[in-house]
């Protein structure tokens, strides 16, 4: 079987989509997606993989196991959120202003139980129908009888400075391999003012396999 690394940007697109789309349907907005090609990032140079390195960033990650190893992170748009929990407790979508900013000038008073679990399993769901679709085009374009799997572990949240969090997440990674497969895509809430959502892919590519594994993809 082809090793999953070696794939075409059409299919990273293809899971790009059907991301985009489950995220649409869960926050019941319509989801724009930007598509960056994907591209293959050596460890050193992906500090800033989650946006400048003093930014703080609320991102959910999943590891991914079976046909191919990887991390799965999305990070997490706050003002779309709060207009989902508003949603979920019955008030509506529409988030006062003063919450917005609240949520931009303290964000860890924000984040209480309900919003991490509802950014939690906004996560599982984009991730889950950003992997399937990535093991449907590769079990198609593969023609094998045995079914690529990917399979995420449960989400967990994490609220830190993008610098650290690109440290914390490649820290492992960078021991097993000296190219990262990356990719990055933006998804934005087309009916707000905000709602942009990043999505992030990193499979593991072992030194092994680096050379001549082929083009790379990023989501964000």
């Amino acid at each position: 079987m082809t090793r999953p690394n070696r794939i075409r940007e059409d299919h990273f697109l293809e899971a790009g989509r059907k991301a985009a789309e489950s995220l649409a349907a869960w926050i019941g907005h319509p989801v724009r997606l930007d598509w960056s090609r994907p591209e293959s990032v050596a460890v050193e140079d992906a500090g800033e993989l989650f946006g400048p390195a003093d930014s703080e960033v609320a991102a959910c990650v999943l590891d991914v196991h079976g046909s191919a190893r990887g991390r799965f992170v999305l990070v997490v748009d706050a003002p779309s959120i709060a207009r989902f929990v508003s949603a979920m407790m019955g008030t509506g979508l529409d988030v006062p202003e003063a919450t917005i900013a609240q949520i931009s000038d303290d964000p860890a008073a924000f984040w209480d139980e309900l919003a991490r679990s509802a950014a939690l399993e906004t996560a599982n769901i984009v991730a889950c129908a950003f992997l399937n679709a990535l093991s449907r085009s590769w079990s198609e374009d593969e023609k094998s009888p045995t079914a690529v799997e990917l399979v995420p572990s449960p989400p967990h949240f994490t609220l830190d400075f993008a610098g650290s969090l690109s440290q914390l997440l490649l820290a492992d990674i960078a021991e097993e391999t000296e190219g990262i497969l990356l990719t990055k895509s933006r998804m934005h809430v087309e009916d707000s003012t905000s709602g942009d959502w990043r999505l992030v892919w990193v499979p593991v590519q072992s030194k092994d396999d680096a050379e001549g594994a082929g083009t790379a993809g990023q989501a964000t």
